[in-house]
This record gives C-alpha cells, sequence and structure tokens, in this order.
C-alpha cells in the first residue's frame, strides 16, 4: 500500500504546474499610465517589460473613461495592457525559462480617428535572443477581445508584434507556466491549476479502487 501512495504523489507532482495569468490588476485605477510612470518596468511580476519604442501601458476603463469616447473593457478583471505611444513590439523578459499558452488581444481606438493595429504574432526567443519559436497571426478586432493561442515552450524572451507601427492594440490575461510561478504570484497575478493535475489525481484514484478489488477477489 505504501508503494501505491509513493507513486500516486509522484504522479499528481509531476502532473501538476503552476499557471499565472497576468491580468495587469492593481496598477492603476480609473485611469490609466505607462509603466516607466508607474515604476514597473524591471520590477511588474520581476520581469522586464520593454518595448521598441515608446513603453507598456496599464489602463483600467471599466470604472471612468480612459480615451474619451472609445472604451476597451478588460476580458477580465478591470484592467488591461497596452502598447503605450504605439510602438510596434512589446517585450517580456522573464528571466527564465517559462512556457507562454495563449493570451486574449484587441484593437483600441478605430473609432476615434486612430489607427488600430490589424494583427498580432508573438515570437519567443532563449536566453542569448536568438529566435526559437512563433505563434501563428491573429486578426484583431475593435474592441474585441480574441484569444491568441501560442504555445512557445521553454522561451525566456517574448515579443508581441503588431502589423505596423503606430497602431495600436490591448492585451489581457497573458498565461504562462514557468518553475517559479508560485513565488512570483501576488494580487496581480491569479494562480491556477492545470488541468493534468486533475485528470492525474482521478486515474490515481480509479487505480486504487482497482487495486482495492484484487485484493477482495
Amino acid at each position: 500500500m505504501g508503494k501505491i501512495i509513493i507513486l500516486i504523489a509522484f504522479l499528481i507532482g509531476f502532473g501538476v504546474a503552476n499557471a499565472s495569468v497576468v491580468g495587469f490588476e492593481g496598477l492603476v485605477s480609473q485611469g490609466h499610465n505607462s509603466f516607466s510612470d508607474l515604476g514597473k518596468s524591471d520590477t511588474y511580476q520581476g520581469y522586464s517589460w520593454s518595448a521598441n519604442s515608446g513603453d507598456w501601458g496599464v489602463a483600467d476603463c471599466n470604472i471612468t473613461k480612459c480615451f474619451g469616447d472609445q472604451d476597451l473593457i478588460a476580458k477580465t478583471g478591470t484592467s488591461y495592457g497596452w502598447n503605450y505611444n504605439s510602438p510596434q513590439s512589446l517585450f517580456i523578459n522573464f528571466g527564465q525559462e517559462t512556457d507562454v499558452m495563449d493570451a486574449y488581444f484587441s484593437g483600441l481606438f478605430s473609432n476615434r480617428g486612430f489607427f488600430d493595429s490589424s494583427t498580432i504574432q508573438l515570437f519567443g526567443y532563449d536566453s542569448e535572443s536568438n529566435l526559437i519559436s512563433s505563434s501563428s497571426i491573429l486578426n484583431l478586432a475593435d474592441s474585441e477581445w480574441r484569444l491568441l493561442s501560442a504555445n512557445l515552450l521553454g522561451i525566456h524572451k517574448l515579443e508581441i508584434r503588431s502589423n505596423r507601427p503606430d497602431s495600436f492594440f490591448a492585451v489581457d490575461d497573458l498565461r504562462i507556466n514557468e518553475a517559479s510561478a508560485a513565488d512570483n504570484a501576488s494580487n496581480e497575478t491569479v494562480s491556477i491549476s492545470e488541468p493534468a493535475s486533475m485528470a492525474l489525481l482521478g486515474l490515481s484514484l480509479a487505480g486504487i479502487g482497482l487495486l482495492g478489488r484484487d485484493k477482495k477477489a
């Protein structure tokens, strides 16, 4: 029986992955700011946030108007990230191997006469900034969130690239897996359990039941 318990513990431990959903919550309220203004470019979640020009921004538009009449409501919560001053690419340097699973993206300002980005694509780089993976291309919609499944595994740096410079896009609910996600978790991050762990738990319990039947027989 002791061997069975050890095996079950191993299976569950192997299958559990700490996933974090970066939702940009709690950085601002009733408005918008850049990461630089907030002093968060190298501290938010412990990662390095940068852009090829301009800056990352964070907006909370569920309470007051962020950008006049054209508002984008967050996918979840009240806040989302966006490309402040419209850089074509945003970057996150995780500082360790990280899996980027998916994220939601949207256009922002087309109803106000600005230019939205038309497409988004994700690129993954190793610790020496070599390109090692990329996602499919996502077509954006104005003020409508669309999911981009990426599955960029074992990357150190993520690039979020729009199809053109001087245009706008937003990002919310960026889902990542990393070895120390639990250590980085804060009130701005939601920790979730991967479905695989639940499946393994179910299989383990089923195995106990079958072994119990065999002994009775």
